[in-house]
This record gives structure tokens, sequence and C-alpha cells, in this order.
């Protein structure tokens, strides 16, 4: 083997650990993260926060992107997380939709039926959407 082959053969073994480690990554950001729902525990200590708001526990959720990659399944085990942690507040942040994606008057009420259906049991006075 030459050294001009020795060369472009390593050049091409590196191209090929790039490619497929990027392969792997949007793998695992596509099928498996999704899936990944985690919750974290806070406990906020404030003197300015009043006693009465003791044990009120808040869940912020964010840029659910419901489209391409956020399907009615994952929304559901998000939804449901929702409710199985009854919070007391519950501040939305985010994207709902993937702007990107083109979608159904159907999913987008279904997905926005679900989030209200959260908001209308924790909400005593809100405006919503």
């Amino acid at each position: 083997m030459t050294k001009l082959q020795k060369q472009m053969f390593i050049i091409i073994a590196i191209l090929f650990a790039i490619v497929l480690s990027m392969l792997g990554s949007l793998t695992i950001a596509k099928n498996i993260e999704p899936d990944q729902l985690g919750v974290q525990y806070k406990t906020l200590k404030d003197e300015k926060i009043p006693s009465s708001m003791n044990d009120v526990s808040i869940v912020y959720l964010t840029d659910v992107q419901y489209g391409k990659f956020e399907n009615k399944k994952r929304a559901n085990k998000l939804f449901d997380k929702i409710e199985h942690l009854d919070p007391d507040i519950l501040i939305f942040g985010g994207d709902l939709f993937d702007e990107t994606c083109q979608m159904s008057q159907e999913d987008m009420d279904y997905i926005t039926n679900k989030l209200y259906d959260i908001i209308k049991k924790i909400c005593f006075f809100c405006e919503i959407f």
C-alpha cells in the first residue's frame, strides 16, 4: 500500500466514523430521548415567599413541539405524567406545536384539548388560549 493509499484510507475511516456517530446521535435524539420523560423536584425557600405557598406544587413545561417527532403516544405520556403529579400551578412556557410540520386540524384540536383538560382542573381564574 502506498503512502497516498494509506492517507486516503485514514481519511475515509475518519469520515465514516463521523457519519456513523452523527447517525447514532440522531437516532438517540429521535427515538430514545423523547421517551425519557424526567421530573425534577426543587424546593424554593425565600423569606419573600409567604407561608401560604408552602406545599404548593408547580409544574413548568416547555417546548412540547408536537408534530414531526412528538406524536400522540409521547404527548399522552407527558400529559398523563402531569395529571399524575397533580400540580397546583401549571406554567407552560414554550411551543406546543412544531412549526416546521404541517398538521391536521384534528391533531391540533387533540393536543389543545388534552392540555385544556389539565388546565381546567387547576385554573380558578385564567384566560386559556
